[in-house]
């Protein structure tokens, strides 16, 4: 009887550490552009994980193409479970669709946003 216990203690801890060890593919929490940016305004946009086992690699494009933002125009910051983008003065030429991805070792994800700023026509 005691070995029987001792045996499912075993089980239980096992499976409770077992549980705590899985390795989850990263999702992103929603996120989006303030909607009353001007042209010179500061935009800054968070891309987080909602879940997701670390470590994971981020990643930022724009209408496709990876975020290449030079120093004094904005930067991208990236922590463990967090990317942030900062456009310093918005200009017409930032106006897109802007691309967070996510990967870690069993999966990936992407998420993406529109940046519109005021008072700009844009003709295709």
């Amino acid at each position: 009887m005691a070995a029987d216990k001792s045996a499912i203690l075993w089980l239980l801890a096992f499976g409770f550490f077992a549980s705590t060890l899985s390795i989850d593919g990263p999702m992103i929490q929603p996120f989006g552009f303030p909607k009353n940016s001007g042209v010179g305004s500061k935009v800054n946009v968070h891309c987080s994980l909602s879940r997701g086992t670390v470590p994971v690699i981020f990643m930022w494009k724009k209408d496709g193409e990876v975020v290449n933002i030079p120093e004094e125009e904005g930067r991208v910051f990236t922590y463990d479970t967090f990317s942030m983008m900062e456009i310093n003065r918005v200009k017409a030429s930032d106006v897109g669709n802007y691309t967070c991805l996510v990967k870690n070792s069993v999966g990936e994800d992407s998420f993406t946003a529109e940046l519109l700023v005021k008072d700009i026509w844009i003709y295709k």
